[in-house]
């Protein structure tokens, strides 16, 4: 029995944009940590096994150059993560029944790397059991922006019972979900056999089975299969599914957000990152590359300049940075994507 690593790595980054562009999403810059994510990602991956790298052709080079790894998919198109999971267990030479899965994504932002294997660890010998594991972590926020995880009672120490996914919540539901303390965030994070896996995408994803039987290459099924995914193809619907309480540092770099738990604040609340002269600016986060962005009677604002271009949207509203790409791509302003 071995242990692999699969790191899903596929990701756009809109939520990033203008720093995140089609040729440097987030996964690649090194803003969040001082090292790129896909790196950071990769390195963690080396302490458990070998690793096999996801990803698009825009940034499979970038990527091979990164880790100096040959171990990568390139995906012809994006159909979600229960596809590309699939996809790669079954491409994986010499991958047996009884070995052990670990999926991380690359843009996860983990601390405390030792408490991390240590968990990872547990995870392993949950797996062994016949379970999925999930990672939750602990939310300290009312996030909107990520699922959460309903639990019972412990099946192991620190290892619960899942009730319930839940999709991406309200303000109002998120801050319940908290009150209660039995929700935890998705951290995107699995572990599981090689045989369970298989057989749960038998049971409650047959399409994506019967889309890779059917197709000659990797173009044919992903032309053909549904864009789905994997928790709500498989972890949704799996009753043996178990919960590891997350003890490491963990941030998900899901928006510009995220920089508020990795970057300290000045005396006005706020994150500057580049060269910025401020006058009466509170709580925003301004980010200036190629040259000085001044500032002045703003508040609450995430404000971002770039060589080319420039982002100016409430931080209440640092989700929608995805609504501006869509413009772009619908107004054919591809030169600023």
């Amino acid at each position: 029995m071995k242990t692999i690593s699969i790191i899903l790595a596929g990701g756009k980054g809109e939520r990033f944009w203008p720093i995140s562009r089609r040729n440097k999403p987030k996964q690649l810059l090194d803003i969040f940590t001082g090292k790129p994510l896909i790196l950071e990602a990769y390195e963690r991956a080396k302490k458990i096994g070998e690793v096999f790298i996801i990803t698009t052709k825009d940034i499979e080079e970038p990527i091979r150059e990164l880790t100096n790894d040959d171990n990568i998919i390139s995906e012809p198109t994006t159909k979600n993560t229960a596809p590309a999971i699939y996809y790669a267990i079954n491409e994986i030479k010499n991958l047996r029944d009884e070995d052990i899965i670990v999926i991380q994504t690359a843009d996860h932002i983990i601390g405390n790397i030792p408490t991390f294997m240590k968990n990872i660890n547990l995870g392993i010998e949950v797996a062994k059991k016949d379970y999925i594991v999930v990672f939750g972590i602990v939310p300290n926020r009312p996030e909107t922006g990520f699922g959460y995880i309903e639990i019972s009672g412990e099946v192991y120490k620190n290892v619960y019972k899942v009730i319930k996914f839940h999709e991406k919540p309200s303000i109002e539901k998120a801050m319940e979900y908290i009150s209660k303390g039995n929700f935890y965030w998705n951290s995107g994070m699995f572990i599981f056999k090689k045989s369970v896996i298989l057989d749960a995408y038998e049971t409650y994803a047959k399409d994506i089975v019967l889309a890779y039987r059917r197709s000659r290459n990797i173009q044919e099924f992903y032309h053909v299969v549904n864009n789905i995914s994997i928790d709500h193809a498989i972890m949704e619907k799996v009753r043996n599914l178990a919960l590891i309480r997350a003890e490491f540092y963990w941030e998900d770099a899901g928006s510009y957000i995220s920089l508020e738990s990795l970057f300290k604040k000045d005396e006005n609340g706020n994150i500057v990152i580049g060269d910025a002269v401020l006058i009466d600016v509170k709580n925003c986060i301004i980010i200036s590359k190629d040259g000085i962005c001044a500032v002045y009677g703003i508040e609450n604002s995430i404000i971002v300049k770039t060589f080319d271009s420039t982002l100016v949207i409430p931080k209440s509203k640092a989700q929608n940075v995805k609504e501006i790409v869509e413009l772009l791509k619908k107004l054919k302003l591809d030169k600023y994507l």
